[in-house]
């Protein structure tokens, strides 16, 4: 099964209160860290998810472009993006996430990287 943009449906295994889970990565909306503690927001009806891991473990294991840490404490799925407004990344479900300042150049160029290889991908099918 494909997902847009060519990135394949692949699941991620991850560890909560209750047990391992396994979530889909195109649901993922945006991810927020705290300590040794992340908070997966998704983009379906699904509730927030506490996962048992640090941010960087989300940032080694989901595919650039379409995944960016854009924040000490945030890492943002482009799938879901609208626009962007000053230093804040909004969705389409009008989650507003902030870009640090150190980081806003690249998360920028991330983004353009990730809707032009959307375009090129809908172009050429």
């Amino acid at each position: 099964m494909e997902a847009s943009n060519n990135f394949p449906l692949t699941l991620l295994e991850v560890k909560t209160a209750r047990g391992k889970k396994f979530i889909l990565i195109e649901d993922i909306s945006y991810i927020k860290g705290s300590s040794k503690h992340c908070y997966v927001f998704f983009a379906n009806a699904e509730p927030m998810l506490e996962v048992h891991c640090m941010l960087k473990w989300f940032t080694e294991h989901l595919p650039e472009p379409q995944f960016c840490r854009c924040h000490d404490s945030f890492i943002v799925n482009f799938r879901y993006y609208d626009c962007v407004n000053g230093s804040n990344i909004i969705l389409k479900d009008n989650s507003y996430i902030p870009v640090a300042p150190l980081r806003k150049s690249s998360t920028i160029e991330k983004l353009k990287v990730y809707l032009m290889q959307g375009r090129n991908n809908s172009l050429t099918a």
